[in-house]
């Protein structure tokens, strides 16, 4: 999926920031996210980086990210080594508060049902 950097949409990685998470390839994002904890400037793209696809924002329920945050942690390599959460998270609800959706007609990795995704 081709990303949209913080320099196209403008949505900077602050506090409660949705971003998509990638490989080295920039356009690698699948359907893994991080919920930023405080600011991530580091995550917004600048002149000679591209920066993550940041897309949306928690509204409300920061208190549960917080707990997801103090849930024990390892896995992951390289640089996620130890930060990859140990227990399935489930997400109950996301509601899309502006806007209308602009499907692009590019097939979407999430829906695809694959044995490791189901419950």
């Amino acid at each position: 999926v081709p990303i949209e950097p913080t320099s196209k949409t403008g949505i900077r990685h602050l506090s409660g920031t949705i971003s998509m998470a990638r490989s080295v390839n920039p356009d690698s994002a699948h359907g893994n996210f991080s919920i930023m904890i405080g600011d991530n400037p580091a995550l917004d793209a600048r002149p000679g980086k591209l920066g993550y696809a940041a897309f949306g924002r928690v509204v409300g329920g920061m208190d549960v990210v917080h707990k997801i945050l103090a849930m024990p942690t390892g896995g992951g390599r390289e640089e996620m080594r130890g930060q990859m959460i140990l227990q399935r998270v489930k997400i109950l609800r996301a509601e899309r508060l502006d806007g209308t959706a602009k499907p692009t007609g590019r097939p979407k990795p999430w829906l695809i049902d694959l044995p490791w995704r189901r419950d």
